[in-house]
């Protein structure tokens, strides 16, 4: 009889195995470090047309403030469009964070479900098996 009911109890005992669930990587989003610098002022040129060789020479100045200055506004463009890919990869993966959240608390309210019924059937068991040995 003993052995018949330890079966019976080890057949009721039940576990909730699931897969784990991944969670969203944030170090997609992570920032990079690039120093954002501002643009120079350009220097002032000679009026049209040029007559000495100094005006040559701020012609030429002229020419790399506004190479490096182009390379600074791509630098910078580049950067917000970084920070908005990390910003859209950041909104994801709190989507994705919400979505596990609802998934877990929908899993426990199942689990809670679960659990109440078999505490129900535990329970009229043990009365069952009261008025068993009582009868």
């Amino acid at each position: 009889m003993k052995a018949w009911l330890i079966l019976l109890l080890a057949l009721t005992v039940s576990a909730c195995a699931v897969d784990p669930i991944q969670l969203p990587k944030f170090e997609t989003a992570e920032r990079k470090d690039v120093e954002v610098t501002d643009p120079v002022e350009y220097s002032e040129l000679c009026e049209i047309p040029f007559t000495t060789a100094e005006c040559y020479q701020r012609l030429d100045v002229f020419d790399d403030e506004a190479n490096d200055n182009k390379d600074i506004a791509q630098l910078n463009a580049d950067i917000a469009r970084d920070s908005d890919e990390a910003y859209d990869r950041i909104l994801s993966a709190a989507k994705k964070q919400q979505e596990v959240a609802q998934i877990r608390q929908e899993m426990l309210e199942a689990e809670r479900r679960d659990h109440f019924w078999d505490n129900v059937w535990h329970k009229l068991f043990i009365v069952l098996l009261g008025l068993g040995y009582a009868l």
